[in-house]
């Protein structure tokens, strides 16, 4: 897989609106800020619901012989009804019946990050692993080998494979600090499909699912779910309490429809403002790779536009309909690590990997751009020796 079979749509902020998506006021708990997301047109045909593993790991087979391992708590589960006749879904927990903990490593085995199921007569299901589904289309993106062999600069194994193996560190949100005691504690609206999840207010994931009785049912998932280090190790750390948003004094209100009109007011203005707070995911454009559909739906997965290496990012995945309307979305923020990587490595794919021209592209010089390479993780790609006269010229970053 390359980059190069990966689309573009404008921004989530546009699908929001499309989808009768809007926010309610946002519930605080120490650093965590938890924004509802409501929906004022409910997807009737389509359902979510999870399927647990008790597996330590899970190794995944993907095309060209290669595969994705992790530890994979849970899989996501869409059951499609052409009729929109409500149901819940059912067979969908997996776990260790007498209680006992395992004696060696159980690894579970499974066929592609998305695959169809069989299901009742008249229903089509479809099986994948949030957020998973996100980072192995990020890893097969753009961790391909070098496209042209220069012999000097890169290693062999590097042309011949690319950085293979290639890996992210990642922790569950049972370690984001507050976030199991704040989902316990905090108000679900009637009308809630999804949540924007900030912490020291930075963002940290966006949650859609297609129905509110799926949202409820998978309220707690979000422990389960994964968190780039930033967030869990300093944002959640910092010293710093989430304030709730005050509201303007109401001023001379002389009748209740009055009353009535100031309130719409002040709630469209704070939708405005968390919406713009969710910038970094709502107000960027997606690079998007299409992955299964289900009836008229389309699952994708997807990072956010990079301009920079030093700008906020995210990775994810959606469903859409037909029409453009969202029914699923997930969210994960990227470490400024990782978001190096990526654009360091568009940048070298853009000029057919030659080091002297990537660095005159951005005004530095070949050495400065390898020690940044380096920096970021990139330095297995090239020869030790390159590395090494770099810093001998200029010393390290």
């Amino acid at each position: 897989m390359s980059s190069s079979k990966l689309s573009s749509l404008s921004k989530l902020q546009d699908v929001f609106q499309s989808s009768g998506l809007s926010t309610a006021p946002a519930q605080v708990w120490r650093t965590l800020r938890l924004v509802p997301i409501i929906s004022n047109e409910i997807c009737s045909d389509l359902r979510l619901a999870r399927k647990v593993y008790d597996d330590c790991a899970t190794a995944v087979e993907l095309s060209q012989n290669m595969a994705y391992y992790s530890y994979i708590p849970h899989a996501y589960v869409l059951e499609w009804d052409a009729e929109g006749i409500p149901h819940a879904l059912t067979d969908t927990q997996l776990s260790k019946s007498d209680g006992k903990r395992w004696k060696g490593l159980p690894v579970r085995s499974m066929p592609r990050m998305a695959k169809h199921e069989k299901s009742s007569k008249g229903k089509r299901r479809l099986r994948f692993l949030p957020l998973h589904l996100a980072m192995e289309g990020y890893l097969a993106s753009y961790f391909n080998a070098p496209t042209v062999d220069w012999r000097d600069d890169y290693l062999r194994y590097t042309v011949s494979h690319g950085l293979s193996p290639s890996w992210e560190n990642v922790l569950s949100g049972e370690y984001l600090l507050g976030l199991e005691e704040a989902l316990r504690v905090f108000e679900m609206h009637e009308r809630q499909v999804g949540l924007l999840l900030f912490v020291a207010d930075a963002l940290a994931a966006a949650i859609v699912y297609p129905h509110p009785a799926d949202y409820r049912c998978l309220h707690r998932s979000l422990l389960s779910d994964f968190f780039c280090e930033t967030i869990v190790y300093h944002y959640a750390h910092l010293p710093y309490q989430a304030q709730p948003f005050s509201l303007p004094a109401a001023g001379e209100l002389t009748s209740w429809q009055d009353y009535q009109q100031r309130l719409q007011m002040l709630k469209s203005e704070l939708d405005d403002f968390q919406h713009w707070m969710a910038a970094d995911v709502l107000y960027q454009a997606l690079q998007l790779q299409r992955v299964q559909s289900i009836g008229p739906y389309a699952l994708e997965r997807f990072i956010t536009h990079l301009n920079n290496p030093d700008q906020d990012a995210h990775m994810g995945e959606l469903i859409r309909d037909s029409q453009g309307r969202l029914a699923y979305l997930k969210t994960c923020a990227l470490t400024r690590d990782q978001v190096r990587r990526v654009w360091y490595l568009q940048l070298l794919n853009q000029h057919n990997w030659h080091l002297e021209t990537a660095a005159a592209s951005q005004n530095i010089n070949r050495e400065t751009l390898i020690l940044k390479l380096d920096r970021c993780g990139l330095g297995r790609l090239l020869q030790p020796k390159l590395i090494d006269q770099a810093r001998k010229k200029i010393g390290n970053l």
